[in-house]
Parts: C-alpha cells; sequence; structure tokens
C-alpha cells in the first residue's frame, strides 16, 4: 500500500499514483521490492487458527436456488460464506479462495511507491486476489505501518514483508474494489480469509483502491 509512505513525492507524482482514470499496460509492471517476501497462505506462526463451527450451510445448489447458481443470488454468497460441496453441472462462484481463481494483477511504480492494476477486464463482484500476510495480535501492531488488514477483534494480518499483491493496493475514497472478510471451509470447520473483489466494472489496464472499511459477515 503506498499509504505506507508517500512523503518523498513529489505533488505531480501522487496526483499520478491516485489518478484513477490512466490506464497501465504491461510495459508499466514492474517486480516486486526486494524487501517484500511473496507467500501463497497466511503465516500463523504461534497464533492458533481462528476457525468457527458454522451450522446451515447450504450446499451449493441447493433448494433455496435449485437448478441456479451465479455467484451474487446464492444464498452462500450472500453470507460471505464458500461452498464446502456442489453439485455436478454447476459453476459455483463461491469456490474462490479454495479454487485460488483470481485475476491477473501487476505492480507499477511511481518514485518510490507502488500500485496496482489489472491486465484483465473484470465483472462486477468479481474475485481479484487474497489478501495474504503474517497474523498477529493487534497489541503487536505498528503505528506507523499502513500495511494491516483487521481479521477479527484481536488479530490482524501485516502484508508489510510477507504477503501477496493485494499488500500494494492504494487507498482512495473513491475505490473500486473492497476487502471482504469470507468464511472458507477449513477441514470440519470455516476459517476466516481476506479477499479483494470488485466493485465495479474494471477496465483492462486500470489502477486499484480499496477503502479502509471491509464487508464482513459475522459466524453463525
Amino acid at each position: 500500500m503506498a499509504g505506507a509512505s508517500t512523503t518523498a513525492l513529489t505533488r505531480d507524482e501522487l496526483v499520478d499514483l491516485f489518478r484513477p482514470s490512466r490506464t497501465l499496460t504491461l510495459a508499466d509492471a514492474v517486480t516486486y521490492p526486494p524487501y517484500f517476501t511473496v507467500i501463497r497462505q497466511n503465516i500463523w506462526g504461534d497464533i492458533p487458527r481462528l476457525v468457527e463451527t458454522l451450522e446451515g450451510v447450504e450446499i451449493c445448489g441447493g433448494k433455496s436456488h435449485p437448478g441456479y447458481c451465479d455467484g451474487p443470488h446464492c444464498v452462500n454468497w450472500d453470507c460471505m460464506i464458500e461452498c464446502v460441496q456442489h453439485r455436478p453441472g454447476y459453476d459455483c462462484k463461491a469456490l474462490n479462495f479454495q479454487r485460488s481463481v483470481g485475476v491477473q494483477l501487476h505492480l507499477y511504480q511511481v518514485g518510490d511507491e507502488y500500485g496496482v492494476f489489472t491486465a484483465e477486464a473484470c465483472e462486477k463482484d468479481q474475485y481479484l486476489c487474497e489478501f495474504l500476510g503474517k497474523v498477529i495480535y493487534n497489541t503487536d501492531m505498528d503505528k506507523n505501518n499502513s500495511y494491516y488488514v483487521m481479521l477479527d477483534g484481536d488479530l490482524l494480518l501485516d502484508g508489510s514483508t510477507h504477503g501477496g499483491i493485494a499488500s500494494f493496493v492504494n487507498h482512495s475514497c473513491n475505490a473500486n474494489c473492497q476487502l471482504q472478510l469470507w468464511w472458507v471451509p477449513y477441514g470440519e470447520e470455516y476459517e476466516l480469509r481476506v479477499g479483494l473483489f470488485a466493485l465495479k466494472p474494471l477496465r483492462i489496464g486500470e489502477p486499484l483502491f480499496f477503502q479502509y472499511q471491509m464487508e464482513s459477515n459475522p459466524p453463525q
């Protein structure tokens, strides 16, 4: 997230970094900064994994929507719960985290700061990627670090040095994507994971921005 330190940028660079109308190409793509380690799943360390037993979760294509499964029209989707199982022949949209089916995203750089743009056109509500990091207690947070995402009341995801490309998505009041807190099957239980979803259709080359608030649903 460029919000970590933008004081080194000139006014023109700041305007350029946060300009949603710009269109970037693969020629603008850069690699991850040397201090950053890309991970594929959250690092829990010695912290007990946060899991819950959820009751009454719908089976994909079940009685609430027989013969119909289409993302936001799904009961599980409305509750931000990924499906445990789905019936053959259904193109389940509530399996994003389990399938790791994000879109092609790239970093770009303005001065010393980074941002993220999409190399694909995206639909409204489409899953873009997962926000990953080290799980820490909120009592251990560094107030000068803006790479935190709240996992629950006591736990944060710290994406400052270990994480994925979502760590470099910038904040803006004119957000075009949103962080959402989902319950994802983990053995016989469910764990909380954070995903980035499109708030509106996105064009190829569009930079991504989100607001601080995150949409979530409490345990059932």
